[in-house]
């Protein structure tokens, strides 16, 4: 939302849209840090939103469109000025259905890699705060911290996002082991 937008006799309204279900920590945290810096940036003078899709439970596009034409419904009288989408499967969700539910809002998206904007093509107004996840990077970093270990145990979610980082991991992680000649990593 820009700044030099008027909202006339009422305060700001932003949706937090998270992919998963409240037990998810990750995200959890994340909404909470933005809330929390929201509430304290305008001093309590904003309305604030949160939808949690559940797309971890049920990732059907039935599921997503159903949350779609309710939340249309739900926001139909008080449409977000803001909306503040975590991860990449609420960036996809938000983009498939901004005409009915955020038609005019500002969509934020985060949480989710620059070139994974890029896989979703995001529309050009989109604004991103890009988390870039390095493996190698901090497997270096826990080596330097812990030399005399010898296996680093990475964990991971089951959710189709969770598998394909995994994987990723698993190769970067056999690259960086063959290079140099350190021990296995496991995942």
């Amino acid at each position: 939302m820009s700044m030099s937008m008027e909202i006339v006799g009422r305060v700001p309204r932003v949706l937090i849209l998270y992919p998963y279900d409240e037990r998810i920590a990750a995200t959890t945290e994340a909404g909470e840090a933005v809330r929390t810096r929201l509430l304290d940036a305008t001093e309590g003078k904003i309305d604030l939103f949160s939808e949690f899709l559940d797309l971890s439970r049920f990732p059907e596009a039935e599921h997503v469109g159903r949350m779609g034409r309710y939340l249309s419904a739900k926001y139909a009288d008080r449409r977000p000025d803001v909306v503040i989408a975590l991860g990449e499967e609420s960036a996809r969700f938000i983009s498939a259905n901004r005409k009915d539910l955020a038609d005019g809002a500002t969509i934020i998206v985060a949480g989710f890699s620059r070139s994974t904007a890029e896989e979703i093509g995001l529309p050009k107004d989109v604004i991103g705060a890009f988390s870039e996840f390095h493996i190698v990077k901090t497997a270096e970093m826990a080596r330097r911290l812990q030399p005399d270990a010898r296996r680093l145990f990475i964990i991971g979610g089951s959710s189709d996002f969770d598998r394909s980082w995994l994987a990723t991991a698993r190769a970067d992680l056999a690259a960086f082991s063959r290079i140099t000649k350190q021990p296995t990593w496991r995942t």
